[in-house]
């Protein structure tokens, strides 16, 4: 199938299809997105890209022409307290997440639409490929009357009646009584603690007439024409209601780094190998690193921890013990297949590289989108999910023990990795993509988007 798609693409480049990214600019919403990228141009289109000046030297080494943002405020990953000084004094992860959902995201969407137009008037793209996390999505649509290809590259969002509200860290409702419970957490949520958010996209759209759903999570889903999910059914929750556009597309991943290949060979023989690492963002060794470190300084068991650069030195000179190796980075598929647990903060990247590594893991994270990516890892017995993001020295222990000492996380983890193989996320895009260019046109109702038959697929 891959060779007739890309027969077929390169017949339709003749024509130059104008293609442009447009993305949220956070770490995690742009690098996965490369990939696809660069398939769609190894494809023959004209691709662009249209997110904040950091990632234009990134881009330009993929040779993607780059378009900053001029209205919206030059925001990224390592700046946000810079730019938003409210958020360095929240500590309530409740809180945290309604002003990222105001700030970062609603706010926005007028200024991404403008930005739009004009780069639309010199590069008249005809379709966008887009995050969820970018919401100039209706804009684009309903007014551009664009299609979008929307990538969904963090847990499923969109509410369910089985489900809780997303951002909890809970999991399906299997009882009547837990139906009863989560369906008052919707409520208190979509009532309560999100109205306020959901009134001022209201109030964001209404000028533009467009209408939404009432719910801050469902409208960028909502309002794109294809939604592609990254991952696959087996690692997410099962829901009669998905909406009809919402296809799987297997595990989108940033394109592979550019680093010296790491070599484990030198380094003796253990009996396990433990991977640790923190998030960029959340980089304080002791969180995380040095409790594990502290666990198992001196075992029978390798410690391999990836500082992302914070205080590597320091810790270096701290732990002496021969079966603890610490590096600024290294490129994970390298070092991976050596590793038989992982333990990390629930970042969905490299949650999605450990099933694809079929390694089981033990997740303490529970900030923003953590929490989700936890539950999920524990709900589908691929490790354990510790429901903190500073936790113990006994607890990561115990989590990790459970995990080397237990098959089933080892045999669901290989089974789901069996799951991600069947996918080919740029393949599935090409289709899309050649799909949506042969004609079909963008639904009338921005309330529902008319489902289409892709089952050649």
């Amino acid at each position: 199938m891959t060779k007739e798609l890309l027969s077929r693409n390169n017949d339709a480049s003749r024509d130059r299809i104008k293609v442009l990214f447009a993305t949220m600019p956070l770490e995690e919403h742009v690098m996965p997105m490369i990939s696809l990228a660069i398939t769609l141009k190894n494809a023959g289109y004209d691709v662009r890209w249209y997110t904040q000046e950091r990632f234009a030297a990134q881009l330009a080494n993929f040779e993607i022409p780059h378009y900053p943002f001029v209205r919206p405020p030059q925001f990224h990953s390592d700046n946000l307290a810079e730019v938003f000084p409210g958020r360095s004094g929240i500590t309530s992860d409740y809180t945290l997440i309604r002003h990222d959902l105001r700030e970062l995201m609603i706010r926005r969407g007028p200024e991404y639409y403008e930005d739009l137009k004009e780069i639309h008037a010199s590069f008249p793209f005809s379709m966008v490929v887009s995050d969820l996390g970018f919401t100039g999505i209706p804009f684009i649509n309903r007014l551009m009357q664009i299609p979008v290809i929307a990538l969904g590259l963090h847990p499923l969002k969109e509410s369910s009646v089985l489900l809780p509200p997303y951002g909890i860290g809970k999991t399906p409702a299997n009882s009547r009584l837990s139906r009863i419970r989560v369906g008052i957490q919707r409520f208190i949520q979509e009532n309560v603690t999100h109205r306020n958010l959901s009134i001022l996209q209201q109030r964001m759209h209404h000028p533009y007439g467009i209408r939404g759903t009432g719910h801050v999570h469902d409208d960028m889903i909502s309002h794109s024409t294809i939604v592609l999910q990254s991952g696959s059914p087996g690692f997410e929750y099962p829901r009669h209601d998905m909406s009809d556009h919402i296809r799987f597309c297997g595990p989108v991943l940033a394109p592979p780094a550019n680093k010296e290949k790491y070599w484990m060979g030198h380094h003796g023989t253990y009996e396990h190998t433990i991977l640790v690492s923190q998030d960029r963002n959340d980089g304080d060794p002791n969180a995380l690193i040095v409790p594990v470190i502290d666990a198992y300084c001196n075992s029978n068991a390798r410690v391999i921890a990836i500082t992302r650069g914070r205080d590597t030195e320091q810790l270096r000179q701290r732990y002496v013990c021969s079966n603890v190796i610490i590096e600024d980075d290294i490129d994970w598929d390298d070092v991976m297949p050596y590793a038989d647990v992982f333990v990390g903060q629930g970042n969905h990247q490299e949650v999605l590289k450990c099933i694809r590594h079929k390694l089981p893991m033990v997740i303490a994270g529970w900030r923003g989108c953590r929490k989700e990516v936890g539950a999920r890892v524990a709900h589908f017995t691929l490790g354990q999910h510790i429901r903190t993001d500073r936790p113990s020295r006994e607890s990561l222990s115990k989590g990790i023990d459970a995990v080397l000492k237990d098959s089933r996380y080892l045999h669901h983890t290989r089974a789901l990795a069996d799951e991600f193989s069947q996918y080919d996320p740029g393949q599935v895009l090409l289709r899309f993509v050649q799909l949506l260019s042969s004609g079909y046109k963008v639904a009338g109702t921005p309330l529902k988007v008319r489902p289409i038959d892709f089952t050649d697929l």
